[in-house]
């Protein structure tokens, strides 16, 4: 059954979790049939006609989701979507590293954590606490892919490091050979002659 938040609590909800930032978000938009009730009304039976909705979903929550009528608000604020929504593509829900392609947690975890909308790497870290209760043994899971992150951004940080040295070390020998064969400025004008000691 599709249910539609009122506005109050679309806003309240987008609110708490804006914090996460909208990349965490999971986003949606369709076109559902939804009955006019004044035509409907007049015409004495159900008239439908097509509406689009949008869905939010957080992760880590399972039973909260936001379902209502697209706002104008909603196309600025998520342009990619809407952009896929209108040529009719698919864009992948959540940036980062899909769970399955992760060592830390095994298959059944990962069809776990899609029930709980957690996909990504990612999305698991950013989980806030009260939601993290509703998932067995999630603690010690967000702790390794913490752990798992920061070793892939000190991987990255000592890569470049590497390649800094490199090119200073190669700066460095160019200068050396550009020393070395410098050449010396000439002298110039004639060079002066030896006086001649007299004998007196």
């Amino acid at each position: 059954m599709i249910t539609e938040a009122d506005y109050g609590a679309t806003d309240q909800a987008m609110n708490r979790n804006a914090q996460a930032g909208d990349e965490t978000l999971l986003v949606k938009f369709e076109n559902q049939a939804k009955t006019n009730e004044a035509k409907s009304k007049e015409a004495g039976l159900p008239i439908q006609e097509m509406v689009t909705f949008i869905s939010i979903k957080f992760p880590g929550q399972r039973n909260q989701a936001i379902y209502r009528e697209v706002r104008p608000k909603d196309k600025l604020r998520f342009p990619r979507h809407w952009e896929a929504f209108n040529r009719r593509e698919t864009l992948p829900q959540a940036e980062g590293t899909a769970l399955s392609e992760w060592a830390g947690v095994n298959a059944a975890q990962v069809e776990e954590f899609k029930y709980f909308n957690i996909t990504t790497v990612q999305e698991l870290v950013s989980v806030n606490d009260t939601n993290a209760k509703n998932i067995r043994g999630f603690y010690a899971l967000r702790q390794k892919a913490e752990a798992y992150l920061k070793s892939a951004e000190e991987g990255l940080a000592i890569e470049a490091l590497k390649e800094q040295r490199d090119i200073n070390a190669e700066l460095l020998a160019r200068l050396k050979m550009l020393e070395e064969n410098a050449i010396a400025p000439k002298q110039r004008g004639r060079p002066k002659k030896a006086e001649k000691l007299t004998e007196e």
